[in-house]
């Protein structure tokens, strides 16, 4: 985010809140670090609603268990351009199901099988460009999570972007296979901007 300008980040935190704000009170940072404290646990995007209300133009929210590889002016760009009030990443996954799939009849009988079918999709990686004025459907000391605010959006008639990237350039650290994983793509993504 630094390499793009952006200066001002908000940390909601809840679970180790404590832990989380030592770690960076040790810190000297070029940038600006204020903490959300959620009293209850608000889900996805339910700590939105505690952002300053001086926020007046569209701003990345990122969940932290995730890094994107991107050029956030293009996204940010994309988001504007578009005419979206929130602009979500999504990658390209291929999965094989290394296994005959069934196709059933109603009655329970074998249709067909699909001998391991190979599926592409785009995946949400977890990281979002949003309006200000979205934080209106987002109610406050209530867990919200971002399908509920996309949804939201939809049955209001608001523009929903996707913004893709490609499934090396976003790595999920949430699971620890996944984790030890993402250190090794992580090191070969710095490594290309060193």
């Amino acid at each position: 985010f630094r390499i793009f300008g952006i200066e001002d980040f908000y940390i909601s935190i809840y679970d180790k809140a404590e832990m989380i704000k030592a770690y960076f009170n040790g810190t000297t940072v070029p940038y600006s670090i204020n903490f959300i404290e959620e009293k209850i646990a608000l889900g996805t995007v339910g700590a939105v609603s505690l952002l300053p209300n001086q926020i007046d133009h569209p701003f990345f929210i990122s969940n932290c268990d995730i890094v994107v590889k991107t050029d956030f002016s293009d996204l940010y760009h994309f988001h504007n351009n578009g005419g979206f009030s929130l602009t979500l990443v999504a990658s390209l996954k291929h999965h094989i199901i290394y296994y005959g799939v069934c196709v059933l009849e109603e009655d329970g009988s074998l249709k067909t099988i699909k001998e391991k079918p190979e599926y592409d999709l785009m995946i949400n990686t977890g990281m979002y460009v949003v309006n200000p004025e979205v934080r209106q459907y987002i109610p406050a000391d209530t867990a919200f999570d971002i399908t509920d605010l996309i949804a939201a959006l939809k049955e209001n008639n608001h523009r929903v972007g996707v913004y893709p990237v490609s499934e090396k350039a976003w790595i999920d650290i949430g699971q620890w296979g996944e984790y030890r994983d993402g250190v090794q793509r992580l090191k070969m993504l710095l490594k290309d901007d060193l």
